[in-house]
């Protein structure tokens, strides 16, 4: 009992709530005398109660003449719907047999908050509640209404038929319900598939029917014990071992309900013994010929339910040992962890090993069993071994036979969630392809899974629900320091019950399965919770945790208080913490090269700070700037116009010129570089004074792209350069600068060997942050490939592309964009091709400014394999492109194009106006492959000025290092 200054401990549980009510009691007072009406409703009362408390439920309430049952208080049990419904048809009949009154039964299960529920004098409040007393007042008389969640959990078991659904009051959809008829009173509690194939048994298959063999040749018994969690296939492996050839199969099933008859599994196995299932003495004496105590064993099973445990237990102990003097018998017994001392000391006794008998006692158990019974199966003659879970290729298999329709993409989520255990894998399926999977767990894996927590002792059960929070991995000196004492034998008990285990990392723990946590995290109550994260957030930020851990906690925290309609002070406190610590976060992602999760963390932020404050003004920003690549440019250009105009309001100048310099890439219309230059010149000389280095690095890179654009290799790399000693002293992000470095290094007149020393020292400096070697790489191997070293080019190339993989990236384009440079420039066209096209449909998709380029180069590779109408149809549209390098491409592949064509003055013309364009920049090997380009277009027509074109490309190529250049300029002077 709770008292005042201890207040009833709160759950959240999911529970089937019963309604029972008298139909027109109003009558019945008419028609009964008010002592006769009384006793009537004594003998009701009595009549209902009997069932619920038989059946393992709580009488919650009685109001007026309905009494309120609820399966689940105090505790959860797995076949707490099944338990109910059988009740309610106990009622049912009861009432019916009583002949002066009639009643209506409705029947609910759903997720309820509990009060007390461990006292004994519970409350429980939730929408299942009302949903129970709404499918009651819908029942006809005599008959029982059950809810579509409770008819999901026995449908298995149940029979019935669906009703029209119900319009309810206060409900805004019609309420699904069924008509319950009958219950299959030896339907286990939760719904098994053993007609699906055995997967990934085969082992212990085998060790079974060896053990078998054994017991058969030296007639001893011997006793097995499979050992696993609910749901990884003890009952499938067991059901294989029925259909064991030259043996006698019997089985009992231990159940979860408590039972006058604790040895009730036994004698329903020696039952299966006899054909017609009763205990006749012709029966028995068949089955134990010339025994002269078949009459005595006949009297005690047919008196079972009069009879005593240890004469029970001899007789089924007689009767099957007879049995096995005539041939190899195996008992199953399913879920001995539910059976009560007596049954226990039974079966030992049948396996005794000092008797000779051909008798295999195989039971079934979830791992807590052996804290209970931990001398058990220590004899000579026992194997016990615990079924572990199935891999993946395994549970894909399972489902292929389960779920045949499921769809490949909806396989892999399910494979991914169940984690092995086929139970999980079938329920999962199924939720997916019926419902919206979004709901959460389906109801039987939730109160499967909350009936093993709910058994645990309090502080196991306080250990849990701490660790829930903190997830499905969680570190043991939190969950102490939110307990508030030392946890070890807690977890040592849990990790001997198979719930919790070790990690590879010191110090901290892991729930076995992730449904498993997500169960124990559904049984804390919402307003708990929000204190838990709230905790656990001020913890990992005393540890120096990320700004990412301590930021989801609070953000968790603040949607509970947000959902409870706590909307005070502190509520609001907790947004804008979240809010910034996950900004902050956003911001450390960008910077460490992630932008996928700089953009999730970011979006995450706006949608909890507060208006007008400095740091959603920042976040608007930096989303922008993570996003570049995966934002509508609409969605980018809106987020800095608000950001710039936030940061003017509140006085964020550097913030202000940051988001402006990066709004001239985002503006619809033609870009001008020319312009965006000076208007960026402009906002740096004001950032060097103000001194903001990360926005001082944001406007150098965008110079940096500028110059480039204009075929300012030189100016490009000097801006690079500088923008990487602003990112040194701020320690932001180095990707885009490395990524600018290394095309501007390869363009530039930089040498090849000075341009590779220079990354070199990068990779040195910078090498060991995946994202930002990435991008080292790729530099490095297009400079290996223009120095000549064919094999370290593509190494570093490959090595790059399984970098770039391992990093989940979702477009590949700069990747792509160095292969196809490099491909075009060892002639491997067809390979080329391959990478080419989807690489120019995503460019033009996006709408980048390098479609031109790798459309050029489409052109020229159909070209020089000879199909004109495929470079023709590729050339649409080139005429008209823009910028340096894509004009002067452009150029140079419809001059080849015309050239093939016949049309020399058109290819001349082309020619020239490639290398007229390419001379208004310093990209040397631009310059020099639009040089050859016009050199071969006058060799094709005679002219002899097409030595002096391969001349200056050659001189071009050898100043830059590139030797396959310069062989390829001579040998059009040959």
């Amino acid at each position: 009992m709770a008292t005042e200054s201890e207040p009833a401990r709160e759950v959240r549980k999911t529970v089937t709530v019963l309604f029972c009510d008298v139909v027109g009691s109003t009558q019945l007072g008419e028609r009964f005398d008010p002592e006769v009406l009384r006793d009537l409703m004594a003998r009701f009362y009595a009549a209902i109660r009997e069932p619920v408390q038989r059946h393992g439920g709580t009488v919650e309430k009685v109001i007026g003449d309905a009494l309120v049952a609820v399966f689940g208080i105090p505790a959860v049990h797995e076949d707490d719907a099944l338990r109910a419904v059988r009740a309610a048809l106990e009622m049912r009949d009861a009432v019916a047999a009583m002949g002066e009154i009639q009643a209506r039964i409705g029947v609910n299960t759903g997720d309820v908050l509990a009060t007390g529920a461990t006292q004994g004098e519970s409350l429980v409040v939730g929408d299942a509640v009302n949903i129970a007393a709404r499918l009651e007042q819908a029942a006809a008389p005599g008959t029982v209404l059950v809810g579509d969640a409770t008819w999901a959990l026995v449908a298995h078991a149940a029979h019935g038929h669906p009703v029209e659904p119900l319009a309810a009051k206060g409900k805004s959809e019609p309420l699904a319900a069924w008509l319950l008829e009958s219950v299959d009173p030896l339907a286990p509690g939760h719904r098994r598939r053993l007609d699906l194939p055995m997967v990934g048994r085969a082992t212990e298959l085998e060790l079974v029917r060896l053990t078998a063999d054994r017991t058969a040749q030296l007639r001893r018994p011997h006793l097995v014990t499979m050992l696993g969690q609910p749901g990884i296939g003890k009952s499938r492996l067991a059901s294989e071992l029925q259909h064991a050839e030259q043996a006698t199969t019997l089985a009992g099933h231990c159940r979860a309900t408590a039972s006058a008859a604790p040895l009730e599994p036994l004698v329903e196995a020696a039952r299966a013994a006899i054909p017609d299932g009763r205990f006749t003495e012709p029966a028995v004496a068949a089955l134990m010929p010339g025994d002269p105590e078949a009459g005595s064993v006949t009297a005690c099973l047919a008196d079972a339910d009069n009879a005593g445990a240890v004469d029970l237990s001899w007789a089924a102990s007689r009767l099957v040992g007879a049995m096995a003097n005539a041939g190899l018998v195996v008992i199953l017994f399913e879920d001995v962890h539910w059976a009560e001392d007596a049954l226990l000391d039974a079966i030992e006794h049948l396996a005794d090993r000092r008797r000779r008998r051909s008798l295999l006692v195989v039971c079934t158990a979830r791992p807590e069993f052996v804290d209970r019974r931990t001398g058990w199966g220590a004899g000579a003659n026992t194997l016990s071994f615990a079924l572990e879970r199935l891999d993946d290729a395994e549970t894909r298999h399972l489902l292929l036979r389960a779920s045949p329709g499921l769809p490949a993409g909806h396989a892999d989520r399910v494979v991914a969630a169940a984690e092995g255990n086929p139970l999980f894998a079938e329920h999962l399926a199924a939720l997916i392809a019926d419902h919206d999977p979004s709901v959460g767990l389906p109801r039987s894996i939730q109160v499967l899974l909350s009936a093993r927590l709910e058994a645990l002792p309090e502080p196991e059960r306080e250990v849990v629900s701490v660790a829930a929070v903190a997830g499905r991995e969680f570190p043991v000196a939190a969950v102490e320091a939110l307990t508030g004492r030392d946890v070890q034998a807690e977890l040592g008990r849990l990790a001997q019950h198979e719930l919790v285990v070790r990690t590879g990392r010191r110090g901290r723990r892991q729930f076995s399965h992730t449904l498993l946590q997500e169960a124990a995290y559904g049984l804390i109550p919402k307003q708990r919770r929000a204190e838990l994260h709230t905790q656990m957030a001020g913890w990992l930020d005393d540890q120096q945790a990320s700004d990412a851990a301590v930021g989801d906690h609070l953000d968790r925290a603040y949607r509970l208080r947000a959902e409870l309609g706590l909307a005070d002070e502190t509520t609001a406190a907790i947004r804008e913490q979240a809010g910034t610590r996950l900004a902050t976060a956003g911001r450390r992602a960008d910077a460490m090269g992630e932008p996928v999760r700089a953009s999730l963390l970011l979006e995450r932020a706006l949608d909890l700070l507060p208006d007008r404050s400095p740091v959603q003004a920042a976040a608007m920003v930096e989303l922008a700037a993570a996003g570049w690549n995966l934002l509508p440019r609409s969605e980018r250009r809106r987020l800095l116009e608000d950001g710039a105009d936030r940061a003017a309001q509140l006085g964020l100048r550097a913030l202000e010129l940051r988001a402006r310099v990066l709004l001239l890439g985002a503006l619809d219309g033609p870009y001008d570089p020319r312009q965006a230059l000076d208007e960026t010149n402009a906002a740096l000389h004001e950032l060097e004074m103000l001194g903001d280095q990360r926005a001082l690095a944001a406007a150098l890179c965008t110079r940096a792209e500028d110059e480039r654009t204009l075929g300012h290799a030189a100016d490009g790399l000097a801006s690079t350069r500088r923008a990487l000693d602003a990112l040194r002293s701020s320690g932001d992000d180095a990707v885009w600068a490395l990524a600018i470095l290394g095309d501007m290094l390869t363009a530039s007149p930089v040498p090849v060997p000075e341009a590779e020393g220079v990354l070199s020292e990068l990779m040195d400096e910078f090498g060991m942050r995946p994202t930002f070697r990435f991008e080292l790489l790729r530099g490095q191997a297009a400079l290996a490939q223009l120095g000549g070293d064919a094999d370290r080019a593509w190494r570093l190339l490959d090595t790059a592309r399984d970098l770039d993989r391992d990093l989940g990236r979702r477009t590949g384009l700069y990747l792509s964009g160095t292969e196809t440079s490099m491909l075009r420039r060892a002639g491997r066209y067809e390979e080329l091709r391959g990478v080419l096209q989807p690489y120019l449909a995503a460019l033009e998709r996006l709408g980048r400014p390098e479609a031109p380029v790798a459309r050029s180069a489409l052109v020229e590779l159909e070209v020089r394999l000879g199909n004109l109408t495929a470079a023709r149809a590729a050339a649409a549209g080139l005429a008209d492109a823009d910028g340096y390098e894509p004009s002067t491409r452009s150029r140079m592949a419809l001059a080849e194009l015309h050239g093939v064509d016949g049309e020399p003055e058109r290819a001349l013309a082309r020619a020239r106006e490639a290398a007229s364009v390419a001379a208004g920049g310093d990209w040397l090997l631009l310059n020099a492959d639009a040089r050859l380009t016009l050199g071969r277009v006058l060799a094709a027509a005679g002219d002899p000025a097409a030595g002096e074109q391969a001349r200056s490309a050659a001189e071009l190529y050898a100043a830059k290092g590139y030797a396959a250049g310069v062989a390829e300029a001579e040998s059009l002077l040959r």
